[in-house]
């Protein structure tokens, strides 16, 4: 029961900061929302929730792309999930 407990908090934690991010997005603050993506997909690992840490790679992409213009990063394999889109940037 404490199991399912803790997760339920884990998942509105990640919830939480998915809205936080995109609230910085909103704002214009493309750097700080890429940082709580990726304190998202930390906490996605340490819970060993591969689809959530999928989700919120895909968002850190979405900044990186449409935010930053950074589409080298975007694609370069730094997380599992990353770099799949195209192996032939380089």
């Amino acid at each position: 029961m404490e199991d399912d407990l803790n997760k339920q908090r884990t998942r509105w934690k990640l919830y939480d900061l998915e809205r936080q991010g995109w609230g910085y997005l909103y704002n214009e603050q493309a750097q700080q929302a890429q940082k709580t993506f990726e304190n998202g997909v930390k906490i996605a690992q340490a819970n060993q929730m591969p689809c959530m840490e999928l989700f919120f790679e895909y968002h850190i992409c979405q900044v990186l792309v449409y935010y930053t213009y950074d589409q080298k990063a975007a694609v370069e394999p730094k997380s599992p999930f990353r770099g799949f889109i195209s192996p032939h940037t380089k």
